[in-house]
């Protein structure tokens, strides 16, 4: 054993401290919170005044189960393991000082104060009942989804209503089941905002303080996602966008709830300020799970070429064949966009696909259509085969983009 670490275990076992041990798996804390435990019950009158709690029963009875079997092999020869004799030891002095005080441990080991939390809770509200205000009490529930729920629907359905529930189910447009939902979430995870009540009765301007740190923590990961995309693809994804959001707009005259939030004309900055927009350009790149889309739809702003007609026509001639913001028939872009192709505006009788373009199979691929046979050595394909393939070849390198 190492003199820092031999130092460390020292300072945790002198019981005029307190001390916080943090050790990886299998360094022997629960070893050093048992010679703790016993080198407290040689210092008090009865076993009761030293309380050791743990989180589940297993542990619990673990740990019992080691004290007392440290304290049955007290007047064995010593072990020859360093932490082993430690342990010994001051189960021998524990013997001697329970041997003095008439514990009789090994006749009564229920006065070892060895429990989970939740025991120890409720032996403090038996034993008080009045003033916990609980009565009697049946047991400690397994889960406490229930009872949560229960508690926030007693809450949500008090007379007369609290104003912030009033105010909560206006906002929820009156759904009394989704706030009882909600309420209970949040009771199941009241270690995390509990402590904030606490704080907002010391501290007025609490609710600046919690938009400040929310502020911080939605730049923080805007700054990440604006760092992660390639500033090469910026401009030709705006000049898409700026083509979805025109149909987007078209759209929305005959259904006045587009299916994509308003597109961004700009890039957005890294601001908390420009969350919705960042959000726009996610609800185009991503799927609701969280991965890249293999092609677009109508419902991201990019109809079927073979259905362009009237506006929607003009809208596709303005965007020049192969500059910037030409939209696909099914994925594409403007040229240099890594992984994109120029798909064919309409059907063609044969449309074809050459090799590699500069030898970087990691780039986008030609792609020709017209009329007659194909060339030499390369075989015909049929468009909408072929828009599926390109589509593929954009999500991929638009994943090895963002990788």
């Amino acid at each position: 054993m190492r003199a820092a670490d031999r130092a460390a275990r020292a300072a945790a076992l002198d019981p005029a401290h307190s001390c916080i041990v943090q050790a990886p798996a299998g360094s022997g804390k629960t070893e050093l919170l048992i010679q703790r435990y016993l080198r407290l019950l040689a210092t008090v009158a009865e076993p009761e005044d030293v309380v050791a709690m743990t989180f589940t029963r297993k542990a619990a009875g673990e740990m019992k189960e080691r004290v007392l079997k440290a304290l049955a092999g007290a007047d064995s020869p010593p072990p020859t393991a360093e932490h082993e004799r430690l342990t010994w030891t001051l189960a021998r002095e524990l013997a001697a000082h329970a041997a003095r005080c008439n514990w009789e441990l090994g006749a009564h080991p229920s006065r070892l104060a060895i429990q989970t939390i939740d025991a120890w809770c409720a032996k403090l509200t038996r034993a008080a009942p009045l003033s916990a205000g609980l009565g009697l009490i049946a047991g400690v529930a397994e889960d406490a989804g229930a009872l949560y729920a229960e508690a926030a629907r007693r809450t949500v359905l008090a007379q007369p209503m609290p104003p912030p529930v009033a105010r909560l189910l206006a906002h929820l447009d009156n759904r009394i089941d989704r706030l009882i939902g909600l309420i209970a979430s949040m009771l199941a995870h009241r270690d995390q905002w509990l402590p904030w009540l606490v704080r907002a009765a010391r501290q007025p301007d609490l609710r600046a303080a919690l938009e400040r740190d929310w502020r911080v923590a939605i730049e923080h990961e805007l700054a990440a996602a604006d760092t992660a995309y390639p500033p090469q693809l910026r401009s030709p994804l705006l000049a898409l966008m700026a083509y979805a959001a025109d149909n987007l707009a078209a759209a929305a005259k005959a259904d006045p709830a587009p299916p994509v939030p308003g597109l961004p004309a700009d890039w957005p900055g890294a601001t908390a300020a420009d969350a919705a927009q960042w959000s726009a350009i996610a609800s185009l790149l991503l799927t609701k799970g969280g991965t890249l889309r293999r092609q677009v739809t109508a419902a991201q702003g990019f109809p079927a070429p073979s259905g362009a007609k009237g506006e929607e026509k003009a809208r596709r001639e303005h965007y020049p064949k192969g500059g910037a913001g030409r939209p696909a028939g099914g994925i594409g872009g403007p040229a240099g966009f890594p992984g994109a192709v120029d798909a064919p505006a309409r059907p063609a009788k044969r449309v074809v696909h050459g090799g590699p373009v500069g030898g970087d199979r990691g780039t986008a691929r030609g792609v020709a259509a017209g009329r007659g046979a194909p060339a030499a050595g390369v075989r015909g394909e049929r468009p909408d085969r072929l828009r599926r393939r390109c589509a593929g070849r954009v999500a991929g390198a638009g994943r090895r983009n963002r990788a």
